[in-house]
């Protein structure tokens, strides 16, 4: 399974104690594997009106795939701004400045994304950790996201805000988590456009990014538990996301209402110890009414979809 590749420049610098800053540029990228798994329309077969009003292509561009993924399938590098809304929307790529600062308990992250004539994007993050004892810890996270339209605004309106928290511990071998997020409703919300990949919402699912959507409330909870001794380390997790009437009417359209999916999943790795380097995964996810049963602006019925989804994966380092 590949990646998604960019053709960046990157500056860090660490003069600072316990601090870094990050300057990068993006101009070009090049989608991985998972964007054929997509449902991602490409906008040039859709050239008028409003890209956002593409309910459609929506479900992709909200999950890290952009109108003009196809642009960008095997291996073939387009420009950022082609791909993230297609037709003839070339930008001058993706700008990101960062500061990074973390001591022993405590991390604070604040990212600015400009996406040059599309949008620009505001992420921090602040984590906090407690020691309870030597082999226990609790971690309290929060997140904020805000995405805004900038110059031309080739993605028209954009007018966002998520929210999200997250506790988690560790005891021993034994781990668990419980986390939230929301996003806003308001009259120019779209959701938080993710056209790149990258899904850094505590939320988050193994294929589910509804917590991108507008007038979305998310929570999520999972355990996961290791055995070092012989390599072998097991999670399982369980999110709902429900999006609400005016989400559902922007994403999907019709008769679209509010609606929640489910995303049960479970996680196992395996280190083998006879070959160093060796590693075996086995990941599941079984994502219930990722859509809902609804009639198209059209009066047609579009069905709930429902899927099991296994995959078997082999990484190899050296």
């Amino acid at each position: 399974m590949l990646p998604s590749l960019f053709e960046a420049a990157v500056l860090s610098n660490t003069d600072i104690t316990n601090t870094t800053l990050i300057a990068a540029h993006v101009t070009r990228m090049t989608t991985g594997g998972l964007a054929n798994a997509y449902y991602t329309v490409d906008y040039d077969k859709n050239p008028t009106g409003d890209p956002m009003q593409q309910p459609a292509s929506k479900l992709g561009i909200h999950g890290g795939y952009g109108f003009g993924s196809p642009h960008a399938s095997s291996g073939n590098f387009d420009n950022m701004g082609r791909v993230a809304l297609g037709g003839d929307t070339s930008t001058d790529g993706v700008t990101a400045l960062a500061a990074i600062y973390a001591n022993d308990n405590l991390k604070l992250q604040a990212w600015d994304y400009i996406a040059w004539d599309i949008l620009n994007a505001i992420y921090l993050q602040a984590d906090y950790t407690f020691n309870v004892s030597e082999t226990s810890n609790v971690t309290a996270s929060a997140q904020y996201i805000n995405e805004s339209d900038i110059g031309d605004a080739y993605a028209s309106k954009v007018d966002t805000n998520l929210f999200g928290v997250k506790l988690a511990g560790n005891m021993g071998n034994l781990s668990a988590f419980a986390a939230y997020s929301q996003t806003d409703d308001n009259d120019d919300n779209y959701g938080v456009v993710s056209p790149w990949g990258g899904a850094p919402v505590f939320t988050t699912g193994m294929v589910t990014r509804h917590e991108m959507l507008p007038d979305s409330s998310v929570w999520k909870v999972g355990v996961g538990y290791k055995l070092p001794e012989y390599g072998i380390k097991a999670s399982a997790y369980y999110a709902e996301y429900t999006v609400g009437n005016s989400g559902a009417q922007k994403i999907l359209g019709g008769t679209a209402s509010e609606w929640t999916t489910k995303e049960p999943g479970f996680d196992i790795q395996y280190d083998v110890a006879s070959i160093k380097g060796l590693n075996l995964r086995f990941r599941g996810n079984f994502p219930r009414e990722f859509t809902p049963t609804y009639k198209n602006k059209d009066g047609d019925t579009k069905y709930s979809t429902d899927w099991d989804e296994y995959r078997f994966i082999v990484n190899y380092s050296f």
